[in-house]
């Protein structure tokens, strides 16, 4: 099950960050040479990545999943135009509640299994689906300890650490290939945007920001250090 705040729009912030390029930039490059054949996406948002993956050739399809629905009216919006439209099939339900008929090349999801509460079903799903030799992509919010109020806005029932993903895949025909703490010094601004400021939701001007001056210097000297912590985790697996 998703939860969705009726009194927080999810668009609000999607666009928000559409806004962090760099961020998105980094996100992109994580996946981008993995994209080929069929491609399943859950927690499509507004479509930010999805318009980047109909333009590449070596994509056959891709499947969305995105419950809120003034997301699905933005995706919409701003995809049904697209040449390669055909590529696309949406569905405007529950990701845990499909039967998909398909499977797979490569499976993302990006900031969405917060949200979930029965997670592990998420995941069973996410490798049935999954062909043998197929990837998944996961890109979570981290560390328990800068938890707060966006996080409650946002409805997250968790931030992730390691041990987490690796019990939450316990006995599944999978191997986690890499996971890495990624944006160090994120956790300080979250922290103090969540746990001092109480902030409900995210600034713009503060998100470019960040974006734009701090994050390229920051991503630069973190690919150096040891990833012992950061404001969020970067999971790739592979099916047996």
């Amino acid at each position: 099950m998703v939860c969705v705040n009726s009194e927080f729009s999810i668009t609000e912030d999607q666009e928000i960050m559409n806004l962090a390029l760099n961020y998105n930039k980094m996100l992109w490059n994580s996946i981008a040479s993995y994209m080929r054949g069929r491609v399943l996406e859950v927690g499509s948002g507004i479509g930010n990545f999805t318009e980047k993956i109909i333009e590449l050739g070596e994509v056959d399809s891709i499947t969305c999943f995105e419950i809120d629905k003034s997301c699905c009216k933005r995706f919409k919006e701003n995809l049904g135009s697209n040449r390669n439209w055909s590529k696309v099939t949406l569905y405007e339900y529950d990701f845990n509640q499909s039967d998909l008929k398909d499977h797979f090349e490569l499976i993302y999801s990006f900031n969405v299994l917060e949200h979930i509460k029965e997670d592990r079903t998420t995941v069973e799903m996410l490798v049935k689906y999954l062909k043998p030799g197929g990837w998944l992509f996961l890109y979570l919010p981290a560390m328990k300890c800068i938890y707060g109020s966006i996080d409650k806005e946002l409805l997250h029932y968790r931030r992730y650490n390691k041990g987490m993903i690796r019990k939450l895949f316990t006995g599944l025909p999978i191997e986690i290939v890499n996971m890495k703490y990624c944006n160090m010094l994120g956790v300080v601004g979250w922290f103090y945007t969540n746990r001092i400021l109480k902030r409900k939701s995210q600034s713009p001007s503060m998100v470019v920001f960040y974006d734009r001056y701090i994050f390229p210097l920051a991503y630069t000297i973190e690919r150096f250090l040891p990833k012992i912590f950061g404001s969020n985790l970067f999971v790739s697996i592979k099916k047996k």
